[in-house]
């Protein structure tokens, strides 16, 4: 047990000082047998992070972030373009077709081929939108992702799409991209690093996760975007695994991709929900840290259950506190069944009952045993005389 005497309370007002601290260890040191030992939790958590992926709820944004200093104030990512590229971009838009046409911007291809969308369905798409749109539609990405976006191309104008195109892939510096995402409406991408950069100039997103792209790892960091993920037990797949089938990749509809497309453009409503997809709006939780919520769609039940009760614990463990959001959903919440439930449902239900009632009769007679605790010793000492009567 601790002492209270004095020299406790002053090594610990020394503490406080921050005189006598201990060491604040936030990279990784070397194991005597040449292995890596990591001190912080954060970083411990993120190396662990691919076992967990189905249940994992952080963005790596907030691990990083809490990883090298601790829980605070939620800071938005915020990138900024010079004057000199903003002027540039604007000049670089106008060129086709006026100063006041609005823009979208799209990025078709991915440093991987397993996470990007494919060229046809954004081609689909876009001509879709474009019926709705008056606005121009601007392609960006490196030089090396040109053969997808003529695909793009090639297949948006055979469906009859009526915008006006622009391509900047492999024409731009990195300010000068920035300063194009600025002026853009919203950004239809995979899962790549202009989708980050436009988050940082306030320009909604809307991210397309397939393949091994887990949006709760890597998707937008901030309120105001969406995400849209295909409905399968299998993704997000593993890094090492090889798909046969890339089944992910058709089941996000053309028209769905389209219509919120619409909606982020203020042209429309969100889609109704439809089996094979889901859609996400992400956002910020009470305890400052990035996440995304369902607005359209079904999450398995189990799944989510255990990824809010899993998201409190590491946050504890790690951060020293406790969570404000999400203690009122640690248990997943009832649905109306349907009107005629299946033998499972039905058996699974009487069984509900009997553990009812028998944690009511065990709740009942513990009170009446704590009732009757002053009378316990005397029942006990006449028991044997009354059996020896009734022989």
């Amino acid at each position: 047990m601790a002492r209270r005497g004095g020299g406790s309370r002053g090594r610990s007002a020394i503490r406080r000082r921050g005189l006598h601290a201990d060491p604040d260890i936030r990279g990784a040191r070397s194991a005597w047998d040449g292995g890596t030992v990591i001190d912080n939790p954060w970083m411990a958590y993120f190396t662990d992070i691919h076992q967990i992926r189905r249940i994992n709820r952080f963005n790596l944004v907030d691990v990083y972030a809490m990883g090298g200093s601790r829980p605070g104030a939620f800071a938005p990512l915020h990138v900024a373009a010079p004057a000199e590229q903003t002027d540039w971009a604007r000049r670089f838009l106008s060129s086709s077709g006026g100063l006041d046409r609005r823009w979208i911007a799209v990025q078709a291809g991915a440093s991987d081929v397993m996470k990007a969308w494919r060229p046809q369905h954004f081609g689909m798409t876009l001509a879709r939108f474009s019926k709705q749109w008056d606005g121009g539609i601007l392609f960006i990405g490196s030089s090396s992702e040109q053969d997808t976006i003529a695909h793009v191309i090639r297949t948006y104008q055979e469906a009859g799409g009526r915008s006006a195109i622009k391509n900047a892939a492999g024409h731009t510096t990195l300010a000068q991209l920035v300063a194009l995402l600025a002026d853009c409406r919203l950004l239809l991408t995979n899962d790549t690093g202009p989708m980050h950069l436009a988050v940082g100039v306030q320009t909604p997103v809307i991210d397309l996760s397939v393949g091994h792209v887990d949006f709760q790892e890597t998707g937008p960091h901030g309120p105001g975007h969406w995400v849209m993920q295909p409905d399968l037990e299998c993704a997000p797949c593993g890094f090492e695994q090889v798909c046969s089938h890339h089944t992910c990749k058709e089941r996000l509809p053309i028209d769905a991709v389209a219509a919120v497309m619409q909606h982020v453009a203020g042209l429309g409503p969100l889609p109704m929900a439809v089996p094979g997809y889901r859609v996400y709006q992400s956002s910020i939780d009470a305890d400052q840290l990035g996440s995304f919520e369902l607005v359209s769609g079904h999450e398995d039940a189990a799944v989510a259950w255990y990824a809010r009760r899993f998201l409190c614990k590491p946050f504890r463990h790690c951060s020293g506190h406790k969570r404000r959001s999400g203690r009122r959903s640690l248990r997943p919440a009832r649905r109306r069944g349907p009107q005629n439930p299946s033998p499972q449902r039905r058996f699974a239900s009487c069984i509900r009952t009997i553990c009812r009632g028998w944690r009511e009769w065990r709740r009942i007679t513990r009170r009446r045993i704590s009732a009757g605790a002053a009378r316990r010793h005397s029942w006990r000492r006449n028991s044997y005389p009354r059996r020896r009567r009734l022989l």
